[in-house]
């Protein structure tokens, strides 16, 4: 989460795919990454069904957060919903 610098070209209509497992993903980290890509889409990853530390940013800015190992009709399913947005 600390090199956010490599999203400065992301189309501000793109999609990040998040893994909500890594050591330095929290609240705020998921909030400076929203601002950051603006209109962006985030769908989160993660092995875990609870996030009790990230509840504010997975209500306010996440998509959608799926399991791990990701499920391909699912990610299909997300994909397919963004598109009809």
């Amino acid at each position: 989460m600390h090199k956010l610098k490599g999203l400065d070209g992301l189309d501000r209509h793109g999609l990040v795919l998040l893994d909500l497992d890594l050591p330095d993903v929290d609240n705020n980290s998921i909030f400076r990454l929203k601002k950051k890509i603006g209109q962006a889409w985030i769908i989160g990853f993660s092995s875990r069904t609870y996030h009790p530390h990230l509840k504010e940013s997975l209500r306010s800015c996440m998509f959608a957060v799926l399991g791990k190992p990701a499920d391909a009709e699912e990610l299909l399913y997300c994909l397919r919903s963004l598109l009809e947005k």
